[in-house]
């Protein structure tokens, strides 16, 4: 890994170190997506269950499309149904690593699927789309339909 020069946490930029702190990333999401979008590569790695039994997908792969990053995930078959594959999962830790270096090799085949998994993301899977359905689920039609009207006037608004 060494001739890869991976870097877990950016400690080796003193810039970045004086910069940040905790406290700023909890309250600036800009901060947040920038720490993000930095990554070479950002890997999801789900709990045991997701993997066993398909679901409760964790919010961390969501988060990283939406901020544009490049996710590399274990497979969790209700992951992969949203995304198919425009999200780069493996089957096991040797593919993980193996598709892990093979993107480090050739950063030009990530876009497509950074782009993809976004445009994805965005579309159907914000907090708005989770709130709208919980209310939907809960017969709250009207409530729905205005978070949904609410995403779309802000994603208009922001260019998105």
């Amino acid at each position: 890994m060494e001739s890869n020069n991976v870097i877990v946490f950016p400690k080796q930029n003193k810039r970045f170190n004086e910069e940040f702190k905790i406290e700023d990333a909890q309250k600036n999401t800009e901060l947040v997506k920038h720490i993000f979008s930095s990554a070479k590569i950002c890997p999801n790695v789900s709990e045991l269950h997701s993997r066993d039994f398909g679901y409760d997908i964790v919010e961390r792969p969501f988060k990283l499309a939406a901020n544009k990053c490049f996710v590399v995930s274990d497979y969790v078959e209700g992951l992969y149904k949203i995304y198919n594959q425009h999200m780069v999962m493996t089957a096991s830790s040797k593919d993980f690593v193996n598709t892990i270096l093979y993107f480090l090799n050739k950063p030009q085949d990530k876009q497509q699927y950074i782009d993809k998994c976004y445009e994805i993301t965005m579309k159907n899977h914000t907090y708005f789309d989770r709130a709208a359905s919980l209310m939907k689920s809960l017969y709250f039609d009207d409530e729905s339909e205005t978070i949904l009207k609410t995403k779309e006037k802000i994603f208009k608004e922001k260019g998105l």
